[in-house]
């Protein structure tokens, strides 16, 4: 289908070097990889960009077949250091990085262990001061500067930022039979299809996903629908921010 970018999430845990290339040959565009550690933790098994050959694989189907790749990664408030290496080893290869915070679904309380509060705030930062310094040195981190930096500004839930499901704007979220889901979080629902739409099913969809967001955005602060919010309203910075990084 023209004008249409296909691209899975994976957490690697069946990923390597043949599987790698069987998705770059089926033609997939983008391979969106989570990884969250770099030795595997009672809190997180994703570390397949640190095995071996995984990376080399990566740029020979980018090379080959056009298949390019990004890395997905959580901050939680005890893996500092398995994001400095993350940062270091995606550097040098140059595969970009999306990096976001951890924050507890509706269905959590916030108080668990990983998560980050206000009694954090020395930690963040350090962490945010850390990354924004990357940043500066082109490392391949793909988040605007302002999601770090307003990260306080969510610990006190205030609703300051726009959640892009709502207008769908730049990609949509399909599962494997066709349906769309209002949101990757909370993996709801909506009765759309993605084969059956149609103009007016767009404009319903879209109403439909900003009731079913309305009140989240101070419980929630996903940089995925953040970046693509503030990319949206600010397309010279995206192409400053992350020109050499994607290309």
């Amino acid at each position: 289908m023209p004008n249409i970018l296909t691209d899975i999430t994976t957490n690697g845990t069946f990923l390597d070097a043949v599987a790698i290339q069987k998705l770059g040959s089926a033609g997939l565009d983008y391979l969106n990889i989570s990884v969250d550690t770099q030795r595997g933790s009672i809190v997180s098994k994703k570390d397949v960009i640190f095995r071996k050959d995984i990376l080399k694989a990566l740029k020979v189907a980018e090379k080959d077949l056009g298949m390019k790749s990004r890395v997905n990664s959580v901050m939680y408030n005890n893996n500092f250091d398995d994001i400095k290496s993350l940062l270091e080893v995606l550097n040098e290869v140059k595969i970009p990085l999306s990096l976001g915070f951890i924050v507890p679904d509706l269905a959590h309380s916030a108080d668990m262990e990983i998560y980050f509060t206000e009694k954090d705030t020395g930690l963040l930062e350090d962490l945010v001061k850390y990354i924004l310094q990357k940043k500066t040195e082109n490392y391949p981190i793909i988040d605007p500067d302002s999601y770090f930096v307003n990260v306080f500004k969510f610990l006190k839930h205030e609703n300051f930022w726009e959640c892009n499901y709502p207008t769908k704007y730049g990609w949509i979220n399909v599962t494997s039979d066709g349906g769309i889901r209002g949101c990757t979080k909370k993996m709801d629902e909506t009765g759309f299809n993605f084969l059956t739409l149609t103009n007016q099913k767009i404009i319903e969809l879209k109403k439909s996903l900003e009731l079913s967001v309305k009140g989240c955005n101070a419980y929630c602060y996903s940089n995925c629908a953040y970046d693509s919010s503030y990319y949206k309203n600010n397309k010279a910075a995206f192409l400053i921010d992350n020109f050499k990084k994607l290309f």
